[in-house]
């Protein structure tokens, strides 16, 4: 019944002018999904969901809030099953489109290859945005790397990794710093490509 009810949550939250009955739906789910919190099906829907709606949203808070929301989700889920590939790969992808979006309104960009990546010279705006998300990206790195070992050929974690990695660069404060997530980042790499 829940897994029914996150996926109707979904089609109607995709359909536009039915906001509120979506947003109704939801609540619901949630209120089934902390009754039966074993239900892998369920959990995966409203992990998917509520990182659709984290998406989608306009308003900072309430993007901030969905995506909390899909982060349970998707911890819970790995309680369930460790090796859970999505789940893990979802939580990568979660701190990667936070991360961006915060380094873009902060005028960074990342788009360079991993090996010109530099630290932010702005001193001010690298210690604000790594006081808010070098925890977090350190741990989506961690995450991507369980997911990419639990399944072969994962490109879009591959990607998601280089992204996460490209932001950890732009945040570091020394070149020893530097080299470390570069170091780490090609081990990474090499040993993707030994499972491939």
């Amino acid at each position: 019944t829940l897994h029914l009810l996150c996926q109707t949550t979904g089609c109607l939250a995709s359909g536009g002018g039915l906001a509120a009955e979506a947003d109704a739906l939801f609540r619901k789910s949630l209120e089934l999904a902390a009754a039966t919190p074993r239900e892998v099906p369920a959990l995966e829907d409203l992990a998917r969901l509520a990182q659709e709606r984290g998406r989608a949203a306009l308003d900072p808070f309430d993007q901030e809030r969905h995506y909390r929301d899909a982060i349970t989700w998707n911890k819970r889920l790995i309680e369930l099953r460790p090796d859970h590939h999505q789940a893990l790969y979802s939580l990568g992808e979660i701190v990667c489109e936070r991360a961006g979006r915060e380094f873009a309104r902060a005028g960074v960009s990342v788009a360079q290859p991993i090996e010109a990546a530099e630290p932010l010279r702005d001193v001010r705006v690298r210690k604000e945005l790594r006081e808010k998300f070098l925890n977090d990206i350190e741990e989506g790195l961690r995450y991507l790397e369980r997911a990419s070992a639990s399944e072969r050929g994962f490109e879009r974690g591959e990607i998601r990794f280089g992204m996460l990695t490209q932001l950890r660069l732009i945040l570091c404060e020394t070149e020893e710093e530097k080299q470390s997530v570069l170091h780490a980042f090609r081990s990474h790499v090499g040993e993707v490509g030994r499972r491939m």
